[in-house]
């Protein structure tokens, strides 16, 4: 899987292991907020963009609408806990209908209660592609380099 893939290729000499800052957006958000808390000894810094913590569909891939986010929920507390070993910067769009806003606005009162390192930039009047913002960001990019161990 991708964790081997990731090891393979520090062994090769293609990944500095104290630079290894991982991103990703709306189901790759999920992905880099599940990596990251699953395996925090291996990344720098996390950030997801329009990601949520768990997944807040039902089997037919319907959104659950009475499943909000909240800083308190165990799940969301729990990836915190995890989280706060590293630094997150969070974006998401404040008028996104895919992934609701209070996923990242939940994570990030909760990481801010565990007074980690913890940015979040919620982009006005924009929906679900909030990535287009995130990554023309000059500042992320020197936000990634500025995090080594």
């Amino acid at each position: 899987g991708l964790l081997s893939m990731i090891e393979q290729a520090t062994e090769m000499g293609f990944i500095d292991p104290q630079r290894l800052a991982i991103t990703g957006l709306s189901q790759g958000g999920h992905g880099t907020i599940a990596l990251a808390s699953a395996h925090p000894e291996m990344f720098v810094a996390a950030a997801p963009v329009c990601g949520y913590v768990e997944r807040r569909f039902d089997d037919n891939k319907l959104r659950r609408e009475a499943t909000t986010a909240t800083p308190e929920d165990p799940a969301v507390v729990t990836v915190a806990e995890k989280l706060a070993a590293m630094p997150v910067w969070l974006f998401h769009g404040d008028s996104d209908t895919v992934v609701s806003v209070t996923e990242s606005r939940s994570l990030h009162k909760a990481l801010t209660k565990l007074d980690a390192t913890v940015k979040y930039t919620e982009v006005p009047d924009t929906g679900h592609n909030s990535w287009d913002a995130a990554y023309a960001d000059a500042d992320l990019a020197a936000w990634f380099r500025e995090h080594t161990r």
